[in-house]
């Protein structure tokens, strides 16, 4: 269910988390919901989306959500009141928004650039009759949840994992009322519903030579998005040592590059990806007495390091008891694990 806690979560990263809620105590017996239009485009496969001003059309908010920590949203100035908030649509699991705050091309453009400090998140059950189309996505009539959550953002050169947690019992109350609100104050049948999360800038870090507001990707927990160099060498062949404790690969500049080393592990290659980008591992120790316990690696190639927890604190769930390669449609590549998968980027 959506906004659901789940039992494994590693630790939220996020400094402060400061929570602002209001009306909740009288929440049960409010009456006065008012319903506002959200229009949300459905251009992209991956999320529909809105936003209620483009800045800057080199930097369009279609670039949140590519794959790619080289390209990057301006959101506003810091100079400027008024920066445009973000809406995205939630499907039923999401409870993980994850976000690269400012610039992700280097380290020096993310400097250069100004970058978000707090963030604010809102939630809105929205209900739709099939008609209520325009010609690049749905309207929706919607309801602010009144709970609000802030979030303090470290100025650190990193992807930042944010739990989507609002009071779940509270959240379907009101769900019940804003449908109800709909079915009495509109002559269209209510054919779809779905929830739209609000993300407002609140506070942003000011950058050494540009105004502009940056955020290079955002993407929820069906999905796994790595930071990447622009160019790299092309890998050839990925292997194990002779010794079973290390990952070699050769690429198009090198042999023998060391991807995961652990003398104290006995260490196997299960797969490799098919654009040979990723790995899955299994170690095990190398000393052991009776049953042996296997643990499962996955390994980015490209940047040659272990992203098992980082994945981990995404789903929320421990993936490293067993994993595999999935390819779906269009070639889009996928980490199945118990009957759940995310796609790799």
């Amino acid at each position: 269910m959506l906004l659901k806690k789940t039992g494994y979560y590693t630790g939220i990263i996020i400094c402060v988390v400061l929570f602002n809620i209001f009306f909740i105590n009288n929440l049960p017996a409010q009456e006065n919901i008012e319903l506002e239009e959200i229009n949300l485009m459905d251009t992209l496969e991956y999320v529909s989306f809105n936003v209620r001003e483009v800045f800057n059309k080199n930097y369009p908010p279609e670039n949140l959500f590519d794959g790619n920590m080289n390209t990057c949203w301006v959101a506003g100035s810091v100079n400027k009141p008024g920066n445009s908030s973000l809406f995205l649509q939630l499907d039923t699991g999401n409870h993980t928004l994850n976000i690269f705050p400012g610039y992700g091309k280097s380290k020096t453009l993310y400097k250069q650039n100004a970058r978000p400090k707090e963030i604010k998140l809102t939630v809105y059950p929205a209900y739709s009759w099939g008609g209520f189309a325009f010609n690049y996505g749905m309207s929706y009539l919607s309801a602010k949840f009144p709970f609000e959550v802030t979030f303090h953002i470290p100025d650190t050169f990193e992807l930042r994992p944010i739990p989507i947690d609002f009071p779940e019992e509270m959240l379907k109350q009101f769900k019940k009322k804003v449908q109800k609100k709909y079915r009495t104050s509109n002559e269209f049948p209510l054919e779809i519903s779905t929830m739209i999360l609000k993300i407002e800038i609140m506070g942003t870090y000011p950058g050494s030579k540009y105004d502009d507001i940056c955020i290079s990707e955002i993407f929820l927990n069906d999905r796994f998005v790595q930071n990447r160099p622009i160019s790299f060498p092309k890998i050839k062949k990925v292997y194990e040592n002779a010794e079973q404790n290390a990952i070699l690969l050769d690429d198009s500049e090198k042999n023998a590059q060391v991807v995961f080393k652990d003398t104290s592990k006995v260490v196997q290659l299960l797969e490799v990806s098919p654009d040979k980008k990723w790995a899955i591992m299994l170690t095990m120790p190398n000393e052991t007495e009776g049953r042996t316990e296997t643990i499962y690696h996955l390994l980015d190639l490209v940047n040659r390091e272990e992203v098992t927890n980082q994945i981990e604190r995404i789903t929320r769930d421990q993936i490293d008891l067993g994993m595999t390669f999935k390819t779906g449609k269009y070639g889009k590549l996928f980490l199945d694990y118990y009957e759940s998968k995310i796609e790799l980027k």
